[in-house]
């Protein structure tokens, strides 16, 4: 006979002898204790072992402590929740249904009591098991509304996917933040982003417009995609990745988005509707008289910066600040193409 089946009788013959007889009751459950087995419960409470596995679905005999067995079919009384009474242990063992903030509010005490007290590190709990309440005894208080599941969003914060060439100065200028603010937003320690990854950003974007292509064309995903052929030669006549010159890089960009640009520094001019130059946003075109009339176009990145191709002597594709001298004396005005 195995030594948990003769713990088992052994516990039975003891009951009968020291009351005379067996008083057999059958609650509608049982909490399983150290010790026990199927064999004695069903004993105790005037049920087979069968029926208790098939009442709770048992395939085999194996108990948990703090399991708790049903032993007939009536509805069972409300189980004691450690929020319905006083308590006066030190420790609490965990039944099924139980979590960590609702045994916090039954004790009087915090739910990070709880897990300093038990060196938790999260709030899982398992049936059975002694959590150390630090021997609380205070009448258990009416449970306070449970906390939402998440916490909203802070107002106006959205997501922006991260898109190939974007970096967090194109995306702040975009939304007329700072790179400094994004980062502190999402807890970012670096510059370093990747495309298809999620930024938290505040407030919408300052420009965006449906191109012809269906595709959604911002100011920050033009600059990026411009800011992607930097230090392509210039070639006079040049619209394509081997060469470019002013017009030439800026339609070529701007195609990419659906949107056709005229082939010209002077044509482009009379496109779109004019903006001042303090209303600068990214993404808008840029116009200079090089050498008489409107014969420079660029596109404007955001802080005072555009990015152009300039001559073959400057490198070709390039970022320039509007403020140089050169650039500053032969500024004609600037166009919005994004809407």
């Amino acid at each position: 006979m195995k030594k948990t089946t003769l713990v088992c009788v052994l516990t039975l013959l003891f009951s009968m002898l020291a009351g005379g007889s067996l008083v057999i009751a059958a609650p509608a459950s049982y909490t399983v204790q150290s010790g026990d087995c199927l064999w004695n419960i069903a004993s105790s409470n005037g049920v087979s072992v069968d029926q208790i596995k098939q009442l709770n679905g048992l395939s085999s005999e194996l108990l948990q402590v703090g399991q708790v067995l049903k032993l007939s079919t009536a509805a069972a009384p409300a189980a004691s929740s450690p929020a319905a009474a006083t308590t006066n242990t030190s420790s609490y063992v965990v039944q099924s249904g139980d979590n960590l903030w609702g045994i916090a509010s039954a004790h009087g005490i915090t739910l990070e009591q709880i897990k300093q007290l038990n060196g938790m590190s999260s709030d899982l709990l398992q049936i059975g098991q002694v959590l150390k309440l630090a021997g609380v005894s205070t009448p258990a208080p009416t449970p306070a509304t449970p906390p939402p599941a998440s916490a909203p969003a802070p107002a106006g914060v959205s997501s922006y996917v991260i898109q190939p060439g974007d970096s967090l100065w194109s995306i702040a200028q975009l939304y007329g933040t700072t790179a400094d603010n994004l980062k502190a937003l999402n807890g970012l320690t670096g510059d370093a982003l990747f495309a298809g990854d999620t930024l938290k950003v505040a407030g919408t974007p300052a420009e965006v417009s449906v191109s012809r292509s269906g595709d959604i064309a911002s100011g920050s995903r033009v600059v990026a995609k411009a800011a992607q052929y930097l230090g392509t030669p210039y070639r006079y006549g040049g619209s394509a990745p081997g060469g470019f010159d002013c017009s030439g890089f800026t339609s070529y960009v701007f195609k990419q988005f659906g949107i056709s640009l005229s082939r010209t520094a002077a044509g482009q001019y009379g496109q779109g509707i004019a903006v001042s130059k303090a209303n600068l946003i990214a993404g808008d075109l840029v116009f200079f008289n090089t050498y008489g009339g409107v014969s420079h176009v660029g596109i404007y990145a955001g802080g005072g910066r555009f990015i152009h191709s300039s001559s073959p002597n400057s490198g070709g594709v390039i970022y320039s600040a509007m403020s140089e001298s050169y650039y500053a004396s032969r500024y004609v005005g600037a166009r919005r193409i994004l809407r």
